[in-house]
C-alpha cells in the first residue's frame, strides 16, 4: 500500500504532537497536589497546579496551613491532631494567601476527623492578627476574633472529612488566621499538618478569578555541599539529667530502670508470661513497656518488691493501661519511676489503699490516676520513706486521700513532694504528713472536701504554697481546715503557708495571712498554753515559718493558685500516650473526664464519708466494670518494634537508629545521660 505525500506529512505531524503530549504528561508525574474531585471532596492528583473552576476564568487551589496549633488552658499543643472543646480547647490555623493572583470568589475549610469523634457547633472565625507561630502562641499572644466566616453543626464521625463554607468579604490575598471554636456538644479532634498522612492535613480550598496558579513561598534552600537532615533527626536537648525532663520534687532524680533490659507486656493476664505481674516481679534494672491496652484485673495484690524499675504506661496503644481488682503496692523498693497508668481497684468493705508505696526511697509517680481506695486512695508511708514525688496525680473518690510518712517514726520520713495534683470527692488527708524533715505541698487542687485538709505530725519543715481548696461538702468549720499535731515533742514544726485559696468564701485573697487556717490536733501544751483536738484558735505563731524553704529537687515553676487551678485541670492523671512516630496523643478515660468536668463546672456530687455502698452504685463505676475484660482494647501491630528494644521502628528510622539492633536502646547517642530509649519515652513531655 502506498500513501500520498500529503497523508504522510499529516501522519508524521500527528505522531510528533502525540509524542509531545505524552512527554508532558510524564513530566507532570513528578509532582503532587491536592485538588477537588467532582463530588467536592479532596483527592490526590499527580500535579502541583490548581484546577480550572466551574466558571470560565476561575481556578481552584487547596492551601495547607503554614501554622496549626490548639490552646488548652493557655498552653499550646503542636501535635498530629488539633483538638476542639467548648470553653477548653481553641484551634488556630494560619494560611498564606499572599500569592493569589486574583480576587477570591469562594472558599471552604476542609478537615478530617482523627483520633476523637464528637458533635456540636463549630464556628470558623477570622483572627485579629497573624503575628504568631506554633512555637510562640500562648494565651497572651493568641489572636482574637474579628468576624465569623462560617459554621457547621452536626455529628463528626471518625475518618470523615468535613467542609465549612466561608464568606469571602473579609478574605484577601494575604496571610489569614482562622480561629475555630466549639460549643454545645462532645469534644473532637482533626488531623493537623503534622499528621503522618499528608492527605489528612486541613485545607483551605479557594476559588479565585484568574488563569495562573498562586505563587507559593518556598522554604530557604539548603547550602550546596550540606546534607539536609530530617528535623526529627536531631535529638531534643532535655536539659538537666533527671528521671525525665518534667520531673520535680524529692523524687526527681530517680533513675528507674535506666540502661536495663526492656520487658514487653503482651497481654492483660493477671499472671504468667507476658503479664505485667511477671514484668514487675523480675529483678534488676528494667523498663516495662506495653504492646497492648486495656484493663488488668488483679486477683491478688500486685506487691512489687524489686526496684530499679520504670513503668512506661504511655507506650500502650489507644486506651492505655488500667489496673483494677486487688490493690497495687510497692513494698521496700528503691529507685522507681511510674508514669501514665490508672489504678482503680474494686471498692469493697475491707479497708485498703488503692495505691500504696511503703518503705520505699527515690521514686516518682507522674500522671497516674488513682480512685476507689477504701482507706487512703494513695499513700507513701512505712518505717523508712524519703526522696519521693507524687506529681500530676488525679486522686479521687475514696475514704481519705493520702498519707506521707509514718506516724510512729517521723524521723525516718522526709523529702516528700506533692505537686500539681487534683483531689476529687474525698473527705480529708490532702495529705496527712508525718515527718521531721522537708515536705512540699504546692500547686494542688482539692475539690469537695469534707472534714479537714492537711494534718502534720512531727517536727516538719513544710512549704504549703499556692494550693486551691474549693467547696467544702458541708460548709467550712473553723476548726476543720489544716491541723498541727505536736505531741511527739522534739523541735517545733515550721510551716510556711502562703498564697493558698479556700473557696468560695473562707480565704479568697492569696496575699492574706494564711495562718488562721492552721489549728491544733491532739492534746498538748506549748508555751504554757494547753491545746486540744477541737481548739479553734490558730496554732502557735512560733510554728509559722516566715520565709519559704528551698523547694526540693530541681527549680520548680511555681504558679499562683489561680493559674495552678487551670494548669492542673488541663494536665493531670493518665491523659496522654505516644504513637509509633513519637507524637503525643491526648487520651483520657471516661472516669477521669467526668471528674475533671465536674470540677471545672463546679458541679459537686454528694457523698457519705466511709460509705462502702455509694461509689459501687454510681453509674460511672458500674459502666467501668462492664468494660473490664482480658481482651485487649488495642494491640501494637506486628513490626511495630522489630528488635524489641522499646523504641518503635518508625521513630528509630526517623532518628537514624537501627530498628533491627536490640542494643541501641540502652546507648546514648548525644551523651546527655538519657538513653536512646529514654529519648523516645521523654517525648511525652513535649
Amino acid at each position: 500500500m502506498t500513501f500520498p505525500p500529503k497523508n504522510i506529512i499529516c501522519l508524521v505531524l500527528f505522531c510528533l504532537i502525540f509524542q509531545i503530549i505524552i512527554s508532558c504528561s510524564k513530566d507532570t508525574d513528578l509532582f503532587n497536589d491536592i485538588v477537588l474531585n467532582e463530588n467536592g471532596s479532596l483527592e490526590e492528583r499527580e500535579r502541583n497546579v490548581g484546577e480550572e473552576g466551574d466558571e470560565p476564568g476561575t481556578r481552584i487551589f487547596a492551601f495547607t496551613p503554614i501554622n496549626d496549633v490548639y490552646l488548652q488552658g493557655g498552653t499550646s499543643f503542636d501535635q498530629s491532631i488539633i483538638r476542639l472543646q467548648e470553653d477548653y480547647r481553641t484551634s488556630y490555623l494560619m494560611f498564606d494567601l499572599s500569592g493569589l493572583p486574583g480576587d477570591i470568589k469562594s472558599a471552604k475549610l476542609q478537615f478530617t476527623i482523627n483520633a476523637d469523634d464528637g458533635d456540636g457547633l463549630i464556628e470558623v472565625n477570622k483572627g485579629t492578627s497573624n503575628d504568631w507561630t506554633e512555637e510562640t502562641l500562648d494565651e497572651n499572644s493568641a489572636p482574637g476574633i474579628e468576624a465569623v466566616l462560617g459554621s457547621i453543626n452536626q455529628s463528626y464521625a471518625m475518618g470523615s472529612t468535613q467542609e465549612v463554607d466561608l464568606t469571602t468579604e473579609d478574605l484577601s490575598a494575604e496571610k489569614l488566621t482562622l480561629v475555630l471554636t466549639h460549643s454545645t456538644g462532645n469534644d473532637l479532634a482533626f488531623a493537623s499538618k503534622e499528621h503522618p498522612l499528608d492527605d489528612l492535613s486541613p485545607k483551605l480550598v479557594v476559588t479565585y478569578y484568574g488563569t495562573e496558579d498562586p505563587v507559593i513561598q518556598e522554604e530557604e534552600p539548603v547550602d550546596e555541599g550540606e546534607e539536609e537532615l530530617p528535623p526529627s533527626d536531631e535529638p531534643i536537648d532535655y536539659g538537666e539529667l533527671k528521671a525525665f525532663p518534667s520531673a520535680y520534687g524529692g523524687g526527681a532524680y530517680a533513675t528507674g530502670g535506666r540502661g536495663g533490659r526492656v520487658i514487653h507486656v503482651t497481654n492483660l493476664n493477671d499472671t504468667g508470661p507476658g503479664s505485667l505481674r511477671e514484668a514487675v516481679y523480675a529483678s534488676g534494672p528494667r523498663i516495662v513497656v506495653f504492646d497492648v491496652s486495656g484493663t488488668i484485673n488483679l486477683q491478688t495484690t500486685l506487691n512489687i518488691k524489686n526496684g530499679d524499675l520504670t513503668i512506661a504506661g504511655h507506650t500502650a496503644p489507644e486506651g492505655g493501661i488500667t489496673l483494677t481488682g486487688a490493690r497495687t503496692q510497692f513494698d521496700g523498693c528503691d529507685n522507681v519511676i511510674v508514669r501514665y497508668i490508672r489504678v482503680r481497684p474494686r471498692y469493697q468493705a475491707i479497708e485498703q489503699d488503692g495505691l500504696r508505696v511503703a518503705n520505699c526511697t527515690n521514686y516518682i509517680f507522674d500522671h497516674v490516676s488513682v480512685s476507689w481506695g477504701t482507706d487512703e486512695v494513695a499513700s507513701m508511708g512505712g518505717i523508712l520513706t524519703r526522696n519521693s514525688t507524687f506529681q500530676r496525680m488525679l486522686i479521687a473518690e475514696g475514704k481519705t486521700a493520702a498519707l506521707l510518712g509514718d506516724s510512729d517514726t517521723p524521723a525516718n520520713s522526709d523529702n516528700f513532694s506533692m505537686l500539681n495534683s487534683l483531689f476529687y470527692n474525698i473527705s480529708h488527708r490532702f495529705p496527712n504528713v508525718n515527718s521531721n524533715g522537708r515536705v512540699d505541698v504546692v500547686n494542688n487542687v482539692v475539690y469537695n472536701w469534707n472534714f479537714r485538709l492537711i494534718r502534720t505530725q512531727g517536727s516538719i519543715l513544710l512549704n504549703h504554697i499556692n494550693n486551691v481548696y474549693l467547696r467544702q461538702k458541708h460548709g467550712v468549720y473553723e476548726n476543720q481546715m489544716h491541723k498541727v499535731d505536736h505531741h511527739h515533742g522534739g523541735n517545733i514544726p515550721q510551716i510556711h503557708t502562703r498564697g493558698n485559696l479556700v473557696l468560695p468564701d473562707v480565704l479568697t485573697d492569696p496575699d492574706a495571712d494564711n495562718w488562721f487556717t492552721w489549728t491544733t490536733f491532739g492534746s498538748w501544751s506549748y508555751g504554757g498554753t494547753w491545746y486540744d483536738l477541737n481548739d479553734t484558735r490558730p496554732a502557735p505563731r512560733d510554728f509559722q515559718a516566715q520565709s519559704p524553704f528551698s523547694m526540693l529537687g530541681p527549680d520548680f515553676p511555681l504558679k499562683s493558685a489561680g493559674v495552678a487551678f487551670d494548669n492542673v485541670l488541663d494536665d493531670v492523671g493518665s491523659n496522654k500516650r505516644l504513637d509509633g512516630s513519637g507524637n503525643v496523643i491526648w487520651e483520657q478515660d471516661n472516669v477521669d473526664e467526668m471528674y475533671i468536668t465536674r470540677v471545672r463546672n463546679d458541679d459537686p456530687v454528694p457523698y457519705t464519708y466511709g460509705s462502702v455502698t455509694e461509689i459501687p452504685a454510681t453509674q460511672h463505676y458500674q459502666a467501668f466494670w462492664e468494660t473490664v475484660s482480658n481482651t485487649p482494647v488495642a494491640t501494637h501491630p506486628q513490626g511495630y518494634d522489630s528488635d524489641r528494644d522499646g523504641m518503635p521502628d518508625a521513630w528509630e528510622l526517623a532518628q537514624s537508629l537501627d530498628p533491627n539492633n536490640p542494643d541501641d536502646g540502652s546507648q546514648d547517642r548525644n551523651n546527655d545521660g538519657y538513653t536512646n530509649l529514654e529519648d523516645y519515652l521523654n517525648l511525652i513531655d513535649f
